[in-house]
């Protein structure tokens, strides 16, 4: 009799073990793409240990940072994905550029994504000033990689 039950479950459970294997049973499906929505800089006042407003130049060119001098600038990029979310390897890379030459290339391995689906990477830019820096963010460790740019309109004269 033992033996008879245990054929009875088999046969009417094995067809549904078969076909959730078949289908990837245990796997999780696909973490869908981060995008990248925002990027933003603040400089960080020494003197006063504050940072600044947002200085990326918008749309308008209301951003004035005429002779403004910067011992360090907090750059963050703004990411946006699934909830909770963690894919390892997934990383933003930011590269900075003053008169064409690249002053910052560094990647941030990005976390465990908040409640809302939000992530922020920060950089650190040190001792801009004078010339204007383009900024360019992409994700890496995704096939559908967007980017972000801002211009940080650094200026010096009389």
């Amino acid at each position: 009799m033992r033996r008879v039950s245990f054929h009875i479950v088999l046969v009417l459970a094995g067809p549904g073990i078969l076909s959730h294997n078949r289908a990837g049973f245990g796997q999780l499906p696909p973490t869908p793409a981060y995008h990248l929505t925002a990027i933003r800089a603040f400089i960080f006042w020494n003197g006063e240990g504050t940072f600044s407003d947002n200085v990326v130049q918008d749309q308008r060119g209301s951003v004035s940072l005429w002779n403004t001098s910067s011992e360090g600038t907090l750059v963050v990029v703004e990411v946006q994905g699934q909830r909770g979310s963690y894919v390892p390897g997934r990383k933003i890379q930011l590269v900075a550029r003053a008169n064409g030459k690249v002053i910052l290339d560094q990647t941030f391995q990005l976390g465990l994504f908040s409640d809302v689906g939000r992530y922020f990477a920060s950089f650190w830019l040190y001792n801009a000033r004078c010339i204007p820096v383009t900024l360019r963010a992409h994700v890496l460790g995704q096939t559908d990689s967007t980017s972000v740019q801002g211009i940080i309109p650094f200026g010096c004269g009389e």
